[in-house]
């Protein structure tokens, strides 16, 4: 079915405004969506990432945005819809009631179902290991490895440079029957391709509520034994929580995609987690700060590390000594 998607910009507190116009036009299920509130929960949460997008940064504070998705048979309410936001912008409500503006785009709930799934493909990471989303039809040469990823997965597609350069670096640390730790694993990509390159076990942990069951869904998927792996939900960064999880044998690889600053702050556990000549692979770090966690992770008693750079992210893979 086909839709209009029409979006109209406010102030928070015309927000209300136009969700009373849309209620009296008809038109009574609708999105608002604070863009404040995303600067402002992206600037209380800067720890968390490297990266945000400028847009968001950038974007009023007390800017906020209501769509609403009118079937495109239903020219009238579309009409009456966009009558009554007129009626807002030409009124005096004693109040900065926002811009009013009014965008209309055509929509269709095909795009939203299934057409992200085109710009989602097989992901040769290096190695022989390949990255496959499971609606992908992909012929494996011999020597590839195939690690094939589910629908649900929200985050961990393998599309990723980090990911990309981590999955790499596993291809080379893995050893038949070695014991691997994946910490802030999301879907288990790097945890369930090490058991594909010969890992005898596997640990692996996030604390991201969806990730159990992205990781469950993947295991389902690709030919290793779901009791070979280990998974706990829980904070990277209480120590006491996944020195407990992880168990007293220390780990032949230890890997870390996540963000510079959780894997600086992650670095002397890692170190305790890893056996002596054991790996520790980190990613998800961008490559201006790539020198800050080369220097954390070599404080925490690691060797100084491989480095790989893709595309302006980075990974390292450091001996513990």
């Amino acid at each position: 079915m086909r839709f209009k998607e029409i979006a109209v910009l406010s102030s928070a507190a015309g927000a209300e405004l136009v969700a009373g116009a849309l209620i009296m036009a008809g038109a009574d299920q609708f999105v608002t969506r604070d863009a404040g509130a995303d600067r402002r929960f992206v600037l209380e949460n800067d720890k968390y990432w490297d990266y945000v997008d400028a847009a968001i940064l950038d974007a009023p504070a007390d800017e906020t945005r209501t769509v609403v998705y009118i079937p495109e048979t239903n020219a009238g309410l579309t009409e009456s819809v966009l009558s009554g936001i007129d009626r807002l912008r030409a009124g005096d409500w004693g109040f900065d009631a926002g811009s009013l503006a009014v965008s209309v785009a055509d929509a269709d709930d095909a795009d939203w179902l299934d057409n992200w799934k085109k710009y989602l493909g097989p992901v040769k990471c290096g190695g022989g290991l390949v990255v496959c989303p499971s609606w992908a039809d992909y012929s494996p040469e011999p020597s590839e490895i195939v690690f094939t990823c589910g629908t649900s997965n929200v985050f961990g597609t393998g599309q990723h440079q980090s990911t990309r350069l981590c999955a790499a670096e596993l291809t080379r640390a893995v050893t038949p029957g070695c014991r691997v730790a994946d910490l802030g694993c999301g879907s288990g990509i790097l945890a369930i391709a090490a058991l594909l390159l010969g890992a005898g076990r596997a640990f692996a942990c996030d604390f991201d509520p969806e990730a159990a069951a992205a990781v469950c869904e993947n295991l389902s998927l690709n030919p290793v034994d779901p009791a070979k792996l280990d998974f706990a939900e829980l904070n990277v960064l209480d120590e006491t929580s996944l020195l407990a999880a992880a168990g007293d044998e220390p780990f032949d690889v230890v890997a870390a995609n996540i963000v510079a600053d959780v894997v600086i702050a992650l670095a002397p556990t890692a170190a305790r987690l890893t056996r002596p000549g054991g790996v520790f692979i980190a990613g998800g770090i961008i490559a201006e700060r790539l020198r800050e966690v080369d220097e954390a992770v070599r404080a925490a008693g690691f060797a100084p590390a491989k480095t790989e750079i893709l595309e302006g992210w980075a990974v390292l893979a450091a001996k513990n000594v």
